[in-house]
């Protein structure tokens, strides 16, 4: 009884599967399933730009800055590039700097376990950016221990461009 179960579903599933290579009108489906691009399901590839102040690299003073975030789009790592710009009186884009590294996803806070902090590490490992990702448009600076600096630094980035291919 096994054994004529077996050949019926075997027989079964060769008719299905025949079945499903029916004429189309010669048309080849050349479209690949999303499944098949993107196997571990991070989605597109996705840069966000965002523009704001910080505090100069020097420690003197703030800089107006443009990050911009390159990565998967449901990925926790990525690169960046942060270019920095004097911040004198009519002069927000004057470029000093540009720095490149990678970008890593880490969760909590010491005020807050469940807080999503951005990190960036540039690729010379000599400076770490820790940025606290509030709602879907905000980095606001976190000190090198990762807590929130006194409200009165507004050193915010705010999100300006979104692309995802």
């Amino acid at each position: 009884m096994r054994v004529i179960l077996y050949m019926l579903s075997v027989a079964a599933l060769f008719f299905s599967a025949s079945c499903s290579h029916a004429d189309r009108g010669g048309k080849v489906e050349t479209e690949v399933p999303r499944t098949s691009m993107d196997p571990e399901g991070l989605g597109g590839r996705q840069v966000l730009v965002y523009e704001g102040t910080l505090p100069a690299a020097s420690g003197d003073g703030i800089t107006c800055v443009k990050l911009t975030i390159e990565s998967r789009e449901h990925s926790g790592d990525g690169t960046f590039t942060l270019e920095r710009f004097y911040s004198e009186v009519d002069a927000c884009r004057r470029e000093v700097s540009v720095r490149r590294g990678r970008r890593y996803t880490l969760r909590g806070i010491p005020e807050n376990a469940d807080a999503t902090v951005w990190q960036l590490v540039t690729e010379e490992g000599d400076e770490t950016i820790n940025l606290l990702k509030e709602g879907g448009d905000t980095l606001t600076l976190l000190d090198a221990k990762q807590r929130i600096l006194p409200s009165v630094s507004g050193f915010e980035l705010i999100l300006k461009e979104k692309t995802i291919d």
